[in-house]
């Protein structure tokens, strides 16, 4: 008998979707890491970089007064160093023959479309969301020339929700710092970050203000 309930037990209890080709499971986050060789000094440095969002301000015209106004945007970028946070990581949606790559930040899919890896807003029908597989890499369906050639994709550890919405690197949620208002300037770099002073006290710098330190083409 109680085998017998061990078994239902496991018929009802849901199963994580997985994926043979990509080796991966539908529930889960992950990194797109790949290794890059770049010259430092004259040395040969090993990196792994991400494909990763990142944050960027612009400017643009306002009809009405023709001032420039400033927007925030978050752009995909391949060639930074891969960091543990929620830019960094995605997951995999299906859809029929094809998958989607959704960004663990807020959502958006990433989509290839004029040459260039971008994120919007997750559509059921548009090919430029959609990537198939090609020799167990992932390709655009728009454009099967263009593969994410070289990239691994890595299990990202579990994170709470806390840490996951942290707005600063969550080390210094973890002993005790706050994160900075946006406002906030880089007063000292160490081992465990960028650091700024707020409020008598020091504090955590934001992932933005972090990436708008970045040189952003």
């Amino acid at each position: 008998m109680d085998d017998l309930n061990l078994d239902l037990s496991l018929q009802d209890s849901k199963v994580p979707e997985y994926n043979r080709d990509l080796n991966i499971y539908y529930d889960s986050y992950y990194y797109f890491s790949k290794s890059e060789i770049t010259q430092l000094n004259g040395r040969n440095i090993a990196t792994n970089n991400c494909i990763q969002r990142k944050f960027q301000k612009t400017k643009s015209n306002n009809n009405n007064n023709n001032s420039k106004m400033q927007k925030k945007k978050y752009i995909v970028k391949t060639d930074f160093k891969c960091a543990k946070n929620s830019r960094n990581q995605w997951y995999f949606k299906p859809n029929n023959d094809y998958v989607k790559i959704v960004s663990a930040l807020d959502d958006q899919c990433l989509f290839f479309k004029n040459n260039t890896l971008q994120t919007g807003k997750c559509h059921s029908n548009s090919i430029y969301e959609d990537f198939i597989t090609k020799n167990k890499t992932l390709c655009s369906r728009a454009d099967e020339n263009y593969c994410l050639d070289g990239y691994k994709t890595l299990a990202a550890a579990l994170e709470s929700m806390e840490e996951k919405n942290s707005k600063c690197p969550f080390r210094f949620i973890r002993f005790g710092y706050p994160c900075c208002s946006d406002s906030a300037e880089i007063i000292l770099t160490d081992e465990m970050g960028s650091w700024g002073y707020e409020n008598g006290g020091l504090c955590g710098i934001l992932y933005d203000t972090l990436d708008l330190l970045d040189t952003i083409e």
